[in-house]
């Protein structure tokens, strides 16, 4: 009897064990604690801020007379409506979080560390929206009155961004009517490369007038100088990559393939273990070898299959079917064997193969000038390698001049 008094403590402890990792509740997990306290920390914190702009936005408000020009900037934009909005979210989302993860936290189940994640995830996805939209208020007004105060630079600065885009603009539209004269038969590409920048100039212009006859309406001379800016960095992108087009039509280009060559690779698998001892096997991916092409085709038709058994550590020793291409594969047997293992076997877990080309471009400009570069070996898919097929040494593309490179004709199949 005393004999099995031990026995039955331990199973007692076994089964307490086993109905407290089933039936306790062991509350919510530190993910859902952390979650708590950061979305917490983050209402409060984004409350405060919101409290300070609303704040500063009804002493700045104080200050608009019956004339003001920020009482239709208010009423045209919403300023008013949109803060009182946002304050009324700010109690929505407090008072969710009072009744919802304030509730939760102090039921402390595990059962609900899911509902926690979500909607405290939710609630700062809200939170962070509403601190953008009454801070993008507070810049707006801010931003307005800095026009008021500097006026005739934001006015001078206005108009010559309209005179640069306006000039820019009809340097491109010149050199294009050029290009249609030279290349008659590219007149439609040409004309529709034009048309941003016809309608370019017409904006500024437009922009401009606004200016010219709205002086004391910082709102508009705030939303036109920062829209001729934004355009004047447009037209400049858009002349380069016109000049590229155009310097395009300049040229007549050929290539030719200096050589093309593939690479074929294996992956071999091994499962090793102890012979004389029951401890489990290792598993242990080489990494890719190269492989002839009888040998690429041989392993190809062969992969997810065991190759043999063969032994390892001391007197290493492993032989195949094809002991040739296997030898060439010069694979390291012990590579990271399990220690005491001495049995392996050997599996084709993968093969591939990579394809590379390099190339010669004759680029031959309107002058007559050429030059030639080679390119360094490029990695190609396998459908132009084939496609390529004994193109060696001629010519696969041509670029004549007057023609854009989209239009590049190429000699092989595609």
């Amino acid at each position: 009897m005393s004999d099995s008094k031990p026995a039955i403590i331990a199973i007692g402890i076994v089964v307490a064990i086993i109905y407290l990792a089933w039936f306790h509740d062991w509350g919510l997990n530190n993910t859902s604690v952390v979650a708590y306290h950061k979305t917490k920390s983050v209402l409060a914190n984004a409350s405060d801020d919101f409290q300070k702009s609303f704040s500063e936005f009804k002493a700045i408000k104080a200050n608009w007379d019956y004339s003001s020009a920020y009482k239709e900037y208010d009423r045209k934009e919403g300023w008013t409506a949109l803060m009182e909005n946002i304050s009324s979210q700010f109690e929505e989302v407090e008072g969710n979080f009072n009744t919802k993860i304030e509730d939760t936290y102090k039921h402390n189940s595990n059962k609900h560390n899911s509902f926690m994640i979500k909607n405290t995830t939710k609630l700062r996805k809200i939170i962070a929206s509403l601190g953008r939209k009454h801070k993008r208020v507070l810049e707006r007004i801010k931003k307005i009155q800095n026009v008021e105060k500097k006026s005739a630079n934001f006015l001078a600065t206005g108009e010559l961004n309209a005179d640069k885009i306006e000039n820019f603009s009809r340097g491109v539209l010149s050199k294009l009517q050029r290009y249609t004269t030279e290349y008659p038969h590219q007149k439609k590409e040409l004309i529709d490369m034009a048309i941003p920048f016809q309608t370019a100039i017409d904006i500024s212009l437009a922009l401009s007038r606004e200016l010219d006859y709205n002086a004391k309406d910082y709102l508009l001379i705030l939303d036109n100088t920062t829209r001729l800016a934004s355009d004047l960095s447009d037209v400049i992108e858009k002349g380069k990559g016109v000049d590229v087009l155009l310097e395009e039509l300049n040229q007549n280009i050929m290539v030719r393939l200096i050589r093309k060559n593939h690479r074929n690779l294996v992956k071999i698998f091994r499962e090793s273990w102890d012979s004389d001892e029951d401890g489990g096997t290792k598993e242990h991916t080489y990494k890719w070898k190269k492989s002839s092409d009888s040998c690429y085709a041989y392993y190809k038709g062969r992969v997810g299959t065991k190759l043999g058994n063969g032994r390892i550590g001391y007197w290493s020793s492993f032989s195949t079917a094809n002991q040739a291409c296997w030898d060439s594969l010069g694979i390291n047997l012990d590579e990271n064997r399990g220690y005491g293992h001495d049995r392996g076997d050997f599996f084709v877990e993968d093969v591939a193969q990579r394809f590379f080309m390099t190339t010669e471009t004759v680029t031959t400009m309107k002058s007559g000038k050429s030059e030639t570069t080679r390119s360094t070996q490029e990695e190609i898919d396998g459908k132009l390698y084939h496609s390529l097929g004994d193109f060696t040494s001629k010519i696969i593309e041509h670029k004549p001049r007057g023609q854009f490179k989209r239009e590049t004709k190429f000699f092989y199949p595609r």
